[in-house]
């Protein structure tokens, strides 16, 4: 284009909606922050990494934009007191209380005892209860693959853990959401992982496989 026209056409592409701007914001580096919270809803709440984890599958798998506070405000449904709200908050929520919110936003959900050789087999990520000793922790197992696995976590963003560190802190107990009547994704945020695995299978023929367990609260702290 001649040097001219180029600058005859500068205020227009200025005036564009994502033109220069949006340009600078694609070339803005994000911070070590930014890049380790990236597809993964952060707990605000000393005790709401449950609902943090489920927010993070709604998210960045099933596609459903969904914060941290949408979950808790299902959730206050379920304990409407403020005696109820306040020994929840002391105990943290439960996997029950996970599939609740997750039935009342339109999804299905079903807790499975999930052992750590069979990990790999799910096609999809799952809320898995971690046993942290000092307190107990709800995170988002992305994917497992060769004794790695991969953890969207609401209180550290995205991390790993090897294969000895997960089965020290992993109780076996496993949350597995899917919208009903749908083939679950197959290339969403949380299924791509930095160094190019990613998880393809059937979610729900794998929690059939290992077996459920009962529907009655779960109760986990945090």
């Amino acid at each position: 284009m001649p040097a001219r026209r180029a600058l005859l056409a500068l205020p227009a592409l200025l005036a564009l909606p994502g033109g220069p701007a949006a340009a600078e914001e694609m070339r803005r580096p994000l911070s070590w922050q930014q890049r380790r919270f990236r597809h993964v809803v952060r707990q605000v709440l000393e005790f709401s990494c449950g609902s943090a984890s489920l927010a993070t599958i709604l998210t960045y798998f099933l596609g459903r934009p969904t914060g941290e506070a949408d979950v808790i405000t299902v959730l206050r449904e379920r304990y409407p007191t403020r005696e109820a709200w306040r020994e929840r908050a002391e105990t943290g929520f439960s996997l029950g209380d996970l599939i609740f919110a997750a039935e009342r936003l339109g999804f299905a959900a079903q807790a499975a005892r999930v052992p750590v050789e069979q990990l790999g087999r799910v096609a999809g990520p799952l809320v898995v209860h971690l046993d942290k000793g000092r307190w107990q922790h709800f995170s988002v197992l992305r994917a497992s693959h060769e004794g790695v696995f991969y953890l969207a976590d609401p209180m550290v963003g995205q991390t790993s853990m090897l294969e000895g560190g997960f089965r020290r802190e992993y109780t076996g107990a496993a949350l597995a959401v899917w919208r009903r009547g749908e083939a679950l994704p197959t290339r969403s945020p949380l299924q791509v992982i930095r160094d190019g695995i990613s998880v393809e299978r059937n979610l729900a023929d794998a929690v059939r496989a290992v077996g459920l367990m009962p529907r009655g609260d779960f109760a986990l702290p945090f």
